[in-house]
């Protein structure tokens, strides 16, 4: 519920914590989190450079008449490595997208459910249909934005999912996995920015793409279907773009870090949690974190206090300490300490009720 109110154009902050905080370093993209050397976005403290004990498996050379992806020109070459770049959420139809320059903010985040595939591509005999993706990637480039998160939605929600295959279900069915690959590839590759099928007046790059956008019940199959959707994405992904950066659909953890548990206490912790949505729990996040070479970046949203970023980095980092790699780490939904979240915090009865959330408590 909470995110239904933000379909209709609510601000939050998207914060991508590019870090070298996390483990003992970070992983083998690690240059490729900066915009190319036009960018003028604030410059923050230097990650550490460190190579990541899993890298991701080599991607099939593409080549295009221009140009070969693996040697780039020299306008796509990343500036040194900095510490975090800073966007909002949700760019939406209608809004004034030079208006939000002026904030002078690195990267916005597109409603996802505006660029689904079942909209783009409502049925698979015909052609993906670019033309909203286009209209947000241009008219934010243009207002100055050199980083865009794209969340790659299969469908948005059942009651308007209008397409022909994978109906209420996020994870496509088997017999179209073919054209959800496709569908991934196209997507990447028209934002790439290699001279080869790209956007008319794509000015820079588009590196980040979510494998859907909450493991939560908008991503409510079981953990090892999404694993199959991640894989055919991760692949297809980087078949279009060596050099485009992964993440798999966020982690949702709200009220687990509370008490500020210790390592030893995170399986009572998470079985703890006061939320609403049981789609997902600690051993499914597990199984995710058990298979670094799906993505590049790890992901999690924070809706409650700002001190549970701290918290839950530092569950990250013993998990992934425990699994012998790092990797930087995007949070892609987050909002500053809104007290109530998960539902509607202006009614005290009726459905979709909001729940008090750290540091508030229950009177």
């Amino acid at each position: 519920m909470f995110k239904k109110i933000l379909k209709f154009g609510a601000l939050l902050i998207l914060v991508f914590v590019v870090l070298g905080a996390i483990g003992k370093g970070i992983s083998k993209n690690n240059g490729k989190d900066n915009p190319p050397e036009s960018s003028q976005q604030a410059e923050t403290e230097s990650a550490t450079e460190t190579e990541s004990k899993t890298p991701p498996p080599a991607s099939p050379q593409k080549q295009s008449p221009q140009q070969s992806v693996q040697q780039p020109a020299p306008s796509k070459k990343a500036s040194p490595s900095k510490g975090i770049i800073i966007g909002i959420e949700y760019a939406v139809s209608g809004q004034d997208a030079a208006a939000f320059g002026k904030l002078g903010i690195a990267a916005i985040k597109p409603l996802p459910e505006a660029i689904n595939w079942s909209k783009m591509q409502p049925n698979l005999a015909g052609p993906v249909n670019y033309a909203v993706a286009d209209q947000f990637v241009k008219e934010y480039q243009n207002a100055g934005f050199r980083e865009l998160v794209m969340g790659l939605r299969t469908l948005s929600h059942a009651e308007d999912n209008q397409a022909t295959y994978g109906k209420d279900r996020p994870v496509p069915k088997p017999e179209y996995a073919d054209e959800y690959a496709a569908w991934v590839r196209g997507v990447v590759e028209r934002y790439d920015k290699d001279g080869a099928n790209d956007m008319p007046g794509l000015k820079y790059q588009v590196r980040y793409y979510e494998i859907e956008v909450e493991f939560s019940s908008y991503t409510p199959e079981p953990v090892d279907d999404y694993l199959g959707q991640l894989k055919i994405a991760y692949a297809a992904a980087h078949e279009a773009y060596p050099d485009v950066l992964i993440a798999p659909s966020a982690f949702l953890a709200l009220t687990a870090f509370d008490a500020n548990p210790s390592a030893s206490h995170y399986e009572k912790a998470f079985a703890a949690m006061s939320i609403p949505d049981k789609h997902h729990n600690l051993a499914d996040m597990r199984k995710i974190l058990d298979h670094p070479e799906l993505f590049d970046r790890l992901n999690f949203h924070e809706l409650g206090d700002p001190v549970m970023i701290e918290r839950t980095v530092e569950w990250l980092t013993y998990e992934t300490g425990k699994r012998g790699y790092a990797k930087p780490i995007i949070i892609s939904d987050t909002v500053p300490t809104p007290f109530t979240s998960y539902g509607r915090a202006t009614s005290c009865t009726g459905p979709f009720l909001g729940i008090v959330v750290y540091p508030a408590k229950e009177s």
